[in-house]
Formats: structure tokens, C-alpha cells, sequence
């Protein structure tokens, strides 16, 4: 998620390739929720009290099979989550209205299926009216397909925001219209918690970096007493890691993030 937008260098005002680097959107998130659908069919078609679960041509153990259910579920937790809480805003919330007010999407496209076009995700019916203006020469420059994938790529959060809304009675179990303040408070509690839980997910995997095993070869000439100073001399230790810094101080904004989206949406 972070290595691509690092190297891309452009410098350019006016970028003309369309490439939407975020790792969970409508297009990835999708996927997940398909995903779910299938492992809950097998689970259930084999039973629950199942071993093992076979797919086309792979055997699928329970134990990973129900883990990577879990995985997808933490990713769409923290999905929905994000896009419900850019959508909040900064603006109070003190009442019902208030929150269907801020929450009604303001794009009718992006509901249904996306696609990656390129490295730009977009739904897959604009594109598909896209490709229909081509045909019927509509569109009749290449000026002209340029000025709408702009436009798609420009438009991504609101057409996010209008999947996003498409798929609240799937995730939580109610459409937009029925959702009050306090399951906005509910919703930012399981998101804070797929956060939180996502990043000591990578802490707990970055610590294996520092563990007894990675320090093998270190300090051989006098491995009891040297080995930990060598290997600390060379790799560092765990506290002082860059990448184990900024997902501490990941967590800490975010959840600094869920108290002040729920002060704002006020529950008397």
C-alpha cells in the first residue's frame, strides 16, 4: 500500500495516468465480501463440524478457512468505518435528521460491481456507458475519453461513498434510513477495533525481526555474550524501528480519531 505511491514521481499539475493507490476500496472490498459468500457456502455445504473444505482445486484446512473469514471481516470493518467517518465530517451531529442529511449520497453512479481500469477503480456500469458512447459515437475523440476518465477518477469518493451506502443492510444489517446515533457509535467502535487490530497484527509480525531466531550468526566469536549486542549494533532493537514508530503512532491518531467522531455525533 505504501511502496507504489513512493515511487511514483510524478511531478506534473496535470497527471495523465488515473491511478487510484488505496489499498481498500469498493473494487478490493468487494472481493472480500464475495469472498465471505463463498467460504460461508462451503462451510455450510461440507458443515460446519468439517475438517477440511474443497474448492476447485484446492483443500482449505477449517482452522484457515475461518481465519481468513476474519481477516476479510477486520478489512471491511475498517473500510466501512473509514469512508462512514470521512463522510461525518467535522460538523456536529445531534439529531436523526442531522445524520441522514450528512449521510445521503450525492452521486447516483457507483453502486454494483467496480472494475480496475488501469490502475483507476470505477463502477463498472459508467465505464460500460463509456464504452456504449464510443460505439455509438458519442464520444468521437480521444480529447473527449480522456475528459471522462478524469471526471470518474475526480468523482471517486462520492461514488465510493454511494457503494458504500448500497452495502449498510449487508454489513450491519440496516439500510441508511433506519441507522441512528448510536449505531454510528457502534459502527466507530468496531471500526477503531479492526484498526487496532490490523496494526498489533503487523507489530506482532515486525517483532519477529528481533526474536532469538533472526539473531542466528550474530555474534560468533562469543555467542553468549556478544550475539545480543551484535545483533542490536547491526538491525537496531524493536522500540526504535521506523516502521514499528509510525504504526504506534498510527494507532494512537486513529483512536484519538474515534473519540472525536463520537463527541461529535452527540447521543443525549
Amino acid at each position: 500500500a505504501q511502496k507504489w505511491p513512493k515511487r511514483d514521481r510524478r511531478k506534473d499539475l496535470h497527471l495523465l495516468d488515473n491511478i487510484n493507490f488505496n489499498l481498500l476500496s469498493p473494487y478490493t472490498i468487494g472481493k472480500m465480501m464475495s469472498g465471505i459468500d463463498l467460504l460461508n457456502n462451503l462451510e455450510n455445504t461440507a458443515g460446519i463440524t468439517a475438517e477440511r473444505f474443497s474448492f476447485q482445486a484446492m483443500t482449505i484446512d477449517a482452522r484457515a478457512l475461518r481465519r481468513g473469514r476474519e481477516y476479510y471481516k477486520l478489512a471491511i470493518d475498517k473500510f466501512m468505518g473509514n469512508s462512514i467517518i470521512s463522510r461525518l465530517g467535522d460538523e456536529p451531529i445531534t439529531t436523526e435528521k442531522d445524520l441522514q442529511v450528512r449521510l445521503t449520497p450525492t452521486n447516483k453512479y457507483g453502486r454494483g460491481q467496480w472494475i480496475d481500469v488501469c490502475g483507476m477503480f470505477a463502477p463498472k456500469d459508467i465505464v460500460d456507458l463509456i464504452v456504449k458512447d464510443i460505439n455509438s459515437n458519442t464520444i468521437t475523440s480521444l480529447e473527449e475519453i480522456e475528459g471522462r476518465w478524469k471526471s470518474i477518477h475526480k468523482a471517486y469518493y462520492d461514488m465510493e461513498w454511494t457503494w458504500v451506502v448500497d452495502q449498510m443492510k449487508y454489513w450491519y444489517g440496516k439500510d441508511i434510513c433506519d441507522l441512528t446515533l448510536n449505531d454510528i457509535h457502534n459502527i466507530i467502535d468496531r471500526w477503531i477495533k479492526s484498526v487496532t487490530c490490523l496494526d498489533n497484527m503487523l507489530l506482532e509480525d515486525a517483532k519477529k525481526e528481533y526474536s532469538m531466531k533472526s539473531r542466528t550468526g550474530f555474534g560468533i566469536d562469543n555467542p553468549i555474550e556478544e550475539a545480543i549486542d551484535d545483533f542490536t549494533n547491526v538491525r537496531g532493537n524493536f522500540d526504535e524501528d521506523p516502521f514499528v514508530a509510525m504504526v504506534r503512532e498510527h494507532i494512537a491518531s486513529k483512536c484519538d480519531l474515534a473519540q472525536k467522531t463520537k463527541s461529535i455525533v452527540y447521543i443525549g
